[in-house]
């Protein structure tokens, strides 16, 4: 099978797809692998460092854009669709596969077009604009969470989980809190989240202050370390990373997340089965952040704190509890690892191979 992901913008696009690219290698299910993406987005440097080629469109986003973005990335997908036929056809491309974002859309469309087997993937609970489009035109649709399903035509549903590279997967056989330090690991997402750099180290610093016994470790984003710095000035037992290299490690030694809702995120912090602390991004597309968030909560894994509503003594005597009552953060764990699928990324590559 030759197989082409396409995928990009954002981590959370990004990682999953590399993951059914990672399952593709250790099975040998995959003759060669082409990855397709936006010029503009993380693909371009994520892709490589993890040995896989990707070539690259110009696209641009165009949803929740001025007008004339919008017509400019109406013109840059003018442009990237023959060019993605192009791609596919040198490639020779068997299948397709689409793990979203706007820099899915061409590939997907110019496959489905050409006669070549499509196959989605929606991480989110509440799917966005391009994927529903995409979902009238591929062959089967992958979903994370079963409420995703009443979205798309149901033929073409099958429930996999949202795939996570084969390190975080491992994660959960290595993870081991520590009994006598509270471990706070604060995740933005790929970008940061100036929310999470501002006013919940603020909050975080004090709790530091007041508890040898806690450490924060604070992913703040590309270009954002002096704005988490300035918010801990210089609170004890805190690291503070632009970028989590070693998020499986980072998982494995954390007690607890404080982060954002995203898909990815969420996968993989059930996956390892991490307590959370979820404050989702609310001018997320639909709102979806809150809606995964929920999901995790509901089953037991999770606390959810609206950003709008936020309130930074309820956050503080929340993780107090916690840290107090190790019982109860153990029920979030078993709970947290409950909702995770470790598999998903070898279930969407059975998807693509026709095999479910």
């Amino acid at each position: 099978m030759r197989l082409v992901v396409t995928a990009g913008g954002t981590g959370g696009h990004i990682y999953p797809a590399l993951a059914v690219a990672q399952a593709a290698m250790a099975q040998a299910a995959a003759e060669a692998i082409l990855f397709v993406g936006a010029a503009r987005g993380l693909e371009g440097t994520l892709v490589p460092a993890h040995g896989f080629d990707i070539r690259l469109l110009p696209l641009e986003r165009m949803r929740g854009m001025s007008l004339p973005a919008q017509m400019k990335g109406l013109a840059c997908l003018g442009v990237s669709l023959p060019m993605a036929a192009r791609i596919l056809k040198e490639f020779r491309a068997d299948v397709v596969l689409g793990l979203g974002g706007y820099a899915s859309a061409p590939a997907m469309i110019a496959a489905a077009g050409m006669g070549i087997p499509t196959v989605l993937c929606e991480q989110n609970t509440i799917p966005g604009s391009t994927n529903r489009f995409l979902s009238k035109v591929v062959r089967k649709v992958c979903v994370s969470f079963p409420m995703s399903s009443g979205y798309f035509p149901a033929w073409k549903v099958v429930l996999t989980g949202n795939p996570v590279r084969t390190e975080i997967a491992a994660a959960r056989g290595l993870r081991k809190p520590s009994a006598e330090q509270f471990r706070v690991l604060v995740l933005g997402g790929s970008q940061g989240a100036q929310f999470l750099n501002t006013t919940v180290a603020r909050g975080l610093a004090d709790f530091v202050h007041r508890h040898p016994d806690v450490t924060v470790v604070h992913q703040a984003g590309e270009g954002r370390l002096a704005e988490v710095e300035a918010a801990y000035a210089g609170a004890p037992r805190v690291e503070i990373l632009e970028y989590v290299e070693d998020m499986a490690s980072q998982l494995a030694a954390a007690s607890i997340v404080v982060g954002r809702a995203g898909a990815t995120t969420i996968a993989e912090l059930t996956a390892v089965g991490v307590p959370a602390i979820l404050i989702p991004f609310p001018f997320a597309t639909d709102n979806h952040q809150l809606a995964n968030a929920r999901e995790m909560e509901r089953t037991g894994g999770g606390l959810v704190f609206e950003q709008a509503s936020f309130n930074e003594d309820r956050l503080l005597d929340e993780l107090e509890r916690l840290r107090k009552d190790r019982a109860a953060l153990a029920a979030m764990e078993v709970a947290s690892a409950g909702l995770g699928v470790c598999d998903a990324a070898a279930r969407v590559l059975d998807v693509a191979r026709g095999k479910a």
